[in-house]
């Protein structure tokens, strides 16, 4: 999973996006689904993904600064 994740950020920085975004299962919050297909926020957190916002207690939406990513 976090090689994915590290892949899809090359990908975007290489494609100029300014920013990705992420919407992973939080597995330690309350009343967490086992549906973990989207990714954990652990391994988001890990890829140094932010969380921006929270709907719900285990949906959070993470976001990346490709900014701070070299070349």
């Amino acid at each position: 999973m976090t090689q994915l994740i590290f892949a899809a950020l090359k990908t975007a920085k290489r494609a100029r996006a300014p920013a990705l975004e992420g919407y992973p299962i939080d597995v330690s919050a309350p009343k967490s689904t086992s549906n973990i297909f989207t990714g954990t926020a652990a391994a988001f957190a890990r890829a140094g993904f932010k969380v921006v916002a929270r709907r719900a207690s285990a949906r959070p939406i993470m976001r990346h600064d490709l900014k701070a990513i070299a070349r």
